[in-house]
Formats: C-alpha cells, structure tokens, sequence
C-alpha cells in the first residue's frame, strides 16, 4: 500500500516571523530530548570515578541541543516538507545554529581536551550529510546500513561517548568500556529507526507537520523490518553489558 500527498494544492510558507518561531523550535524539537539524555547519561557514567561539574553540563546541554536543532532545520527544509514554513529561513537558523555548537564545542574542547573537538567535527559532518542527503543519501537512506548507522553514530554514540570524554578525558579502559556501551545505545536508535521510511504519514501527523512529498509506505517491508528489531535489541543488550563490565569489573 502506499500514501499520496496530504495537499493537492500549491502552498504558500507563512511570513518571517512565523518561520522564525517554527525554525527557532522546530517540529522535530522532541528528538532533541535524546541527544541531550545521551550527553547526560555519558556525563553521569564519567562521574561515577570521577568529579562532577554542573558548569560543564550548563555549557554541553546547549551544545548539544543547538547540535540537533540546527540539524533538524535542515532535514526539514527539504523540498516538500514543513510547507508552511519558509525554507529560507530554516536553511539559514539551521545552519547559524551549527555555527553556534561548533564555538560551544570549542568552549568546552578548551576547557576540558582539544581531543573533544574531534567528536564536534565528527558530529557536525554525520549530521550535515545525513541531514542533506549528501553522497547520494549513503549516509541517509535506510536501505543503507551506513544510513542508519550514520543516525545512529551522531545522534547516539557521539553523544554518549562525548559526555563522558568531558568529564574523564583519559584514553583508558574505561572510555573503551564507555565507547562499547555506546554501541548498545546506537544499535537501539537504528532499530528505532529503521521502521520509520513506510510510518512517515503518520509520524508526520504526529509532529504536525504539513507536507506535500508523497510516502511510499510499503506494508511487507514494514512487517520485515519491525521483525529485524528484535535481534537487534537483543544485541544491544549484550553489547551495552559487555561495555559495563569494562568500566565498573
């Protein structure tokens, strides 16, 4: 089965205020909420061994928040998405908002090691080319193992593994340990993702997002893949097992 358009007609973006607002917050703000919970879970593993720093987290919550807002502008300002809203606008708040995590990044690479800004370099290329289809969506489409993957690295590994290097910025066993654990949150993200090519119509209606690009939704490629979630939970767990074991053992 598959879905058409939900707008047969020619839409018209909303004025610069309105497209403003939404770039500033944009529909996909929610998925912001997971970056920062891996930066966080990251930042509270390393602390288990070794001091806290609120100031630390002050700065990193807005790094990675601008992170996947901007990356979010992006994806969204993709022809026949978020119609309502002016793509111009999302493009350019998109990227000034990159800016602005990569000199957070900076702030926080000298305040801690200038190896953290290798995760900001490696963040800000998964996310520019997942978000914009570079290398003929290599790096983007879920046919792709490097697709998911890609989402799963930035959104997931990168995240994690960062928080922790801000707190415990050493290359030791325990950042091996950290970086494996991290690969159980990454795979979990994947199997997250995977399903969503044939749930776009409804996921688009539940980010209430107007749209005029058709949907294939194919009904057996869904019910195959949601089948292949299972194993790859499954060995998320036992990776994120093996990975605790190396820090706390």
């Amino acid at each position: 089965m598959s879905y058409e358009s939900n707008n047969n007609s020619d839409p018209t973006p909303e004025g610069f205020t309105y497209s403003l607002v939404h770039s500033l917050v944009s529909p996909y703000w929610q998925f912001n909420i997971l970056e920062v919970s891996y930066m966080s879970m990251g930042m509270v593993l390393a602390a288990v061994n070794h001091d806290w720093s609120w100031q630390l987290w002050a700065i990193a919550m807005p790094f990675m928040w601008f992170a996947g807002e901007g990356a979010n502008n992006l994806d969204l300002a993709d022809e026949g998405m978020t119609v309502d809203i002016d793509s111009r606008v999302q493009y350019a708040v998109g990227y000034l908002m990159l800016g602005a995590a990569v000199v957070l990044g900076g702030v926080l690479s000298w305040m801690t090691s200038w190896w953290f800004f290798s995760f900001v370099v490696l963040g800000a290329f998964g996310a520019v080319a997942y978000n914009l289809e570079l290398f003929d969506g290599r790096l983007h489409d879920r046919e792709y193992v490097t697709g998911v993957g890609n989402l799963g690295f930035t959104a997931a590994w990168i995240p994690t593994v960062s928080g922790y290097f801000l707190l415990s910025p050493e290359f030791d066993v325990q950042l091996l340990g950290v970086s494996i654990f991290s690969f159980g949150l990454m795979l979990i993200l994947m199997a997250i993702d995977y399903v969503t090519e044939d749930l776009k119509e409804q996921k688009y209606e539940a980010f209430d997002i107007e749209y005029t690009r058709d949907v294939d939704a194919k009904l057996e490629r869904l019910q195959r893949r949601a089948a292949k979630q299972h194993p790859m939970h499954n060995y998320a767990l036992l990776i994120m097992a093996v990975g605790l074991a190396l820090m706390f053992l």
